[in-house]
């Protein structure tokens, strides 16, 4: 019986550990790309660094691809990621990167981890040298 409890406390520990890990992760990322987004924009046009509720929607779509790792639900959770990145960009009228943000926590979520991170750098790279748009 005392087996059982250490065997289901070790996996509920690094399950904990690794959420906390995707937290971070997509947390540090979010405000990255947010901070790279607003840079250049005048400090009214200028956005909060992380926008909650796509922070949340991100994170709600990662515990889903964790939790879904199977091939055809993987499409519907993307379909749903994207549609949700369109819902949310279209209601906030935000300069945000909603849909690379919603597509790296899906990329984590399903434990493509080099996937994400090229993402991330292709995003990173790509916010780092453009310019705002001149209105």
């Amino acid at each position: 019986m005392g087996e059982r409890i250490g065997q289901l406390w070790s996996s509920i520990s690094s399950d904990l550990k690794e959420l906390v890990l995707h937290f971070t992760l997509l947390l540090f990322a979010t405000a990255l790309l947010s901070w790279l987004a607003n840079r250049r924009l005048k400090p009214k046009e200028r956005g909060p660094l992380v926008s909650v509720p796509l922070f949340l929607s991100s994170f709600a779509m990662l515990m889903l691809a964790r939790h879904f790792g199977h091939d055809r639900w993987g499409a519907v959770i993307i379909a749903a990621g994207l549609a949700i990145a369109g819902f949310i960009t279209v209601k906030s009228g935000t300069r945000l990167p909603v849909l690379v943000a919603l597509m790296l926590a899906l990329l984590l979520g399903f434990g493509l981890n080099l996937s994400a991170l090229v993402l991330f750098a292709a995003a990173f790279i790509t916010l780092f040298i453009s310019r705002p748009a001149a209105k």
